[in-house]
């Protein structure tokens, strides 16, 4: 896990290709949308179970790119807002948007496509 994020961290590399914003991609069945989602979380340990638990991947992820990204440039996010199954597994993209924006995301970019 601490090679994974240090590997989003170098996020950094960016600003040698003159980007001016990072926006890190939680949704549509990539790496950290599988850590968010219950149904495809199906990890026993600090990263599975609870939302608590399924939200600490994602958030040490954005807080290491935060660090990594400087303060004068911003960093988007975009989060899922359902996993289209019925019964809706995906409740809280309200709740990681505000933790999102205390390790200093600038902008949440939520995404409901089918």
């Amino acid at each position: 896990m601490d090679r994974l994020i240090d590997q989003f961290a170098a996020a950094r590399r960016s600003l040698e290709a003159d980007f001016q914003v990072i926006e890190l991609h939680m949704d549509h069945g990539c790496l950290l949308h599988e850590f968010l989602s219950p149904l495809t979380n199906q990890r026993t340990d600090q990263y599975g179970g609870s939302l608590e638990n399924r939200i600490r991947f994602p958030l040490q992820i954005a807080s290491a790119v935060r660090s990594a990204w400087p303060e004068a440039l911003p960093l988007f996010v975009r989060l899922p807002c359902t996993d289209w199954v019925e019964g809706e597994t995906w409740r809280n993209p309200v709740e990681l948007a505000r933790r999102l924006k205390k390790v200093g995301v600038d902008l949440i970019d939520f995404s409901v496509t089918d």
